[in-house]
Order: C-alpha cells, then structure tokens, then sequence
C-alpha cells in the first residue's frame, strides 16, 4: 500500500498548494502520522501532483421544477398547501407560515 493510500486509510484527505502539503480532517492527524508525513514528504507530493490522484470537481446542478407546493401553516397550527413559484419564494413561504412549536387551545 502507498504511503498516500495509508493515510487516506487512516481518515486523512491531502492535497497540495503549491508544493505544501494541506491536511484536511487534522483531528485524525497522530504523532506517527505526523512522523510518516514528515520523513515522505517528497514521496507524498510527488504522488500528489500525478493527475490521477488530483481531485476532480464536476460543477453541481440543483435542478428543482417550480411551481412546486410546499405545506405552510395557518397561525392556529392547521396545514396549508401553498403553490412556490420560485426557491426564494418557497423559502419565504417556509419562513413566515413556519409550524408551531406548541400546540394551540382554541
């Protein structure tokens, strides 16, 4: 096993800027995790700098269809169904017409 394969193994996500190692998720980071980065580094950027290890980011598309119905609540807790046209006016909808934290004694 690659040194690099070991300590992805171990819950460690490298990457590189520049020629500096980047550490993310540190708190699994150990003394002989340390120790092993240190004593291949080289060994370590070399393998980083291969395309095959670069991480490849594909743009995300959130593809949501509008109008779409989300269920708002009338000030006394009942549900309501009411028709978004668009994210920001599902969000809006959500957050003025919310559900009540307690019930409601008519």
């Amino acid at each position: 096993m690659s040194i690099l394969n070991e300590l992805r193994k171990a819950g460690l996500q490298l990457s590189l800027e520049g020629e500096q190692i980047k550490i993310e998720n540190a708190e699994h980071l150990t003394d002989q995790l340390r120790n092993l980065i240190r004593n291949h580094k080289c060994e370590i950027v070399s393998e980083l700098s291969k395309p095959s290890n670069a991480i490849k980011l594909t743009p995300l598309t959130i593809v949501d269809n509008y109008p779409k119905t989300v269920i708002c609540y009338t000030p006394l807790g009942d549900p309501l169904k009411a028709e978004a046209t668009d994210a920001i006016h599902e969000a809006y909808l959500l957050k003025m017409n919310p559900k009540p934290t307690k019930e409601i004694s008519q």
